[in-house]
C-alpha cells in the first residue's frame, strides 16, 4: 500500500512539474494564492481550500487554459468531463501579480454590497456580478487547483478550478454566508 501511494504521489508531482517548466507561475505562488483565498473564506466562516496537485486532469487543464487565454496555446483545452468544478478565469498585468492582491481584487467583486446573505439570490442573472465573489467563498468547495501563465503583452492569466463548485441555484443560503462581525 505504501509503494502505491509513493507511485501516486511521483505521478502527481510529475504531471505539476512537467507543466510548470515552461510556465512562470510556481507551485508556491498557487500556495500562497490559495492561502489568500483562505483569508478571505475564513470571514464568511467557510473551511479553508486545499491546493489539489493530484487530480492530473484538473492540474492540466487549469494550466493549459491559462495558457491559451495568455495566447500560449492553439485551441481551447477540452473542459474535463469526469469532475464537475466551478471555474474562475482571470487576467490582470503581471506587476500586480501578488498573490494578496489578486485575491483582494477577486474578492471585491462582492464584498461589500452582495445583498442576499441567509437567502437565495432573485435570479439566475441576479447573481452574475457577483460570481466569482460567491465561488470564492462558497463554504462546500473544499478543493482547488491553479493554472496560469504569463503572456507576452505583461498580464499574466489565472485559472482556478474548485471542486465541489459553487454557485449552484438553490443552495446560495447555505454556502454563502456574511462576513463575521
Amino acid at each position: 500500500m505504501n509503494f502505491l501511494f509513493l507511485l501516486f504521489f511521483l505521478a502527481s508531482f510529475s504531471v505539476e512539474s512537467s507543466l510548470q517548466e515552461n510556465n512562470d507561475c510556481n507551485y508556491p505562488y498557487k500556495l500562497r494564492v490559495v492561502e489568500e483565498i483562505n483569508e478571505k473564506r475564513r470571514i464568511h466562516q467557510a473551511p479553508p481550500l486545499v491546493l489539489d496537485t493530484s487530480n492530473a486532469d484538473l492540474v492540466r487543464y487549469t494550466q493549459e487554459n491559462a495558457e491559451y487565454m495568455a495566447g500560449k496555446g492553439a485551441a481551447p483545452p477540452v473542459r474535463p468531463l469526469n469532475i464537475s468544478f466551478g471555474e474562475i478565469d482571470v487576467s490582470y498585468p503581471a506587476w500586480t501579480t501578488t498573490p494578496e492582491h489578486l485575491v483582494d481584487e477577486l474578492y471585491r467583486t462582492g464584498e461589500p454590497g452582495y445583498p442576499w446573505y441567509g437567502r437565495e439570490p432573485p435570479s439566475e442573472a441576479a447573481i452574475a456580478e457577483f460570481a466569482i465573489f460567491t465561488q470564492l467563498i462558497w463554504v462546500a468547495s473544499q478543493n482547488a487547483t491553479i493554472g496560469c501563465s504569463d503572456a507576452e503583452d505583461g498580464r499574466r492569466y489565472l485559472v482556478a478550478a474548485l471542486v465541489p463548485p459553487g454557485n449552484i441555484w438553490g443552495e446560495f443560503a447555505k454556502n454563502v454566508l456574511p462576513p463575521r462581525p
